[in-house]
């Protein structure tokens, strides 16, 4: 086929200016980097703050997402009491309970990273209740995750600080 070819030799043409176009971009990829970075900040874009600051401001974003999810997840609770399904009850109480372990900072990265996958996958698909709410829970459960979360206003610091040498290991371990 005419087009088959074609785009096998665009394809080829693309691998090969792409293959020989990398010293260069190792030269000139830092000066890019620097000018970017100078450029966000002259626009006010990256924080001119310290980190703990950063990681503070972070922290009580994963303090509202985690105050959101146990509104959510209790209401669902609330209502699989109700209707007396065991099944739901289990499910909605569970990620009710890493929802609160997420908003007091309890073994952060985990429960963030359970809830997170587990919220929209596993428990509102299996409670019916999924919506794009929970998608948006996801994606900023996410960024918690990646950010890093629970470094400055969680349960997780004040055991490192002040914890059982062996508990502080094992939290210190996972931040």
């Amino acid at each position: 086929s005419p087009w088959r070819e074609y785009f096998s030799f665009v394809a080829v043409v693309v691998f090969w200016v792409g293959f020989c176009s990398i010293p260069y971009i190792r030269r000139h990829v830092p000066i890019l980097i620097d000018r970017f970075l100078h450029f966000s900040r002259r626009r006010g874009a990256i924080s001119e703050l310290s980190l703990e600051a950063d990681l503070r401001r972070v922290d009580l974003v994963r303090i509202v997402v985690g105050l959101f999810g146990c509104l959510r997840y209790g209401a669902i609770c609330l209502s699989a009491i109700d209707s007396g399904g065991q099944a739901q009850l289990v499910w909605a109480a569970g990620a009710a309970l890493l929802s609160l372990a997420v908003m007091v900072g309890l073994f952060t990265p985990f429960a963030v990273f359970f809830l997170m996958g587990g919220a929209n996958i596993l428990a509102d698909n299996f409670l019916g209740a999924s919506t794009l709410g929970t998608m948006v829970f996801s994606i900023v459960m996410l960024l918690c995750l990646l950010a890093p979360a629970g470094r400055t206003l969680s349960v997780d610091r004040w055991l490192v600080n002040r914890g059982t040498p062996l508990l502080a290991d094992m939290v210190g371990w996972q931040l």
